[in-house]
């Protein structure tokens, strides 16, 4: 049963996905039970298996890909004497709005937000940075992320290192990052870029760090103010660290 299920529909002729219905009438037509009850099949499923959500996956066209990903690798993957390995990027925009999410209450009453409200404040975008061996991370509000902003979080990463340390900066391939300004910014700084191949951002370990301040900080919240948000969030950071 555990193997029908997980087989293609379409191989026996069925639009969509196996429902139990389905997979009943095919037990029972192909002799492997003469009847099963439908919460029966449910427990020898999900004894072995669970209906999951179909996932996306991207495939690059970077024609270094190999040799950026070995790259990256060695930099992250080293146990003795690691050098100073940072994973940059930017997360927004943000708005002043509600934001929905899960929060405990008693049934029946639950926690709200506004519904209705208008936004007058513009954006904001957050600028992070992952230590990736020190497991520590910081960010900023912005209001932009153009060339001028990047330069400014370059010089922001740098303040937290020991001026003779060389940074290695894991980043993506935003045209910012790559301004005749910011690039003399960074040989200045003595940090070396280290571009995570396109459309390769699970690659960039800073991705999976964004969710939990923003799950802590935006969920289920109606901030009235940059300045409550931007708190909010340096205080979700502090206790991730």
């Amino acid at each position: 049963m555990v193997d029908l299920a997980l087989s293609n529909p379409k191989d026996r002729g069925y639009a969509g996905p196996w429902t139990p219905d389905r997979l009943r009438l095919i037990v029972v037509m192909e002799g492997t039970v003469e009847s099963i009850p439908k919460e029966r099949l449910r427990e020898i499923l999900h004894e072995a298996i669970s209906f999951q959500a179909v996932k996306t996956w991207k495939e690059s066209k970077d024609p270094q890909f190999r040799e950026k990903v070995r790259r990256l690798r060695a930099l992250t993957h080293r146990p003795h004497n690691p050098p100073v390995v940072v994973s940059v990027d930017e997360m927004g925009p943000i708005q002043l709005e509600p934001y929905g999410g899960h929060s405990w209450a008693r049934e029946g009453h639950p926690d709200r937000v506004r519904a209705t409200y208008r936004r007058f404040d513009g954006v904001r975008h957050f600028m992070g940075m992952y230590d990736r061996y020190h497991r520590t991370i910081r960010m900023y509000m912005s209001r932009r992320k153009c060339g001028a902003d990047w330069v400014r979080f370059l010089r922001y990463v740098r303040r937290w290192y020991r001026p003779n340390e060389r940074i290695y900066l894991i980043l993506d391939n935003l045209s910012a990052h790559t301004t005749p300004a910011a690039l003399r910014e960074a040989r200045r700084l003595r940090i070396t870029y280290v571009p995570i191949p396109t459309s390769a951002s699970h690659l960039n370990p800073i991705g999976s760090q964004f969710r939990v301040p923003k799950h802590r900080a935006l969920e289920g919240r109606d901030y009235r103010s940059w300045r409550e948000l931007g708190w909010e969030v340096q205080k979700a950071i502090h206790e991730l660290n």
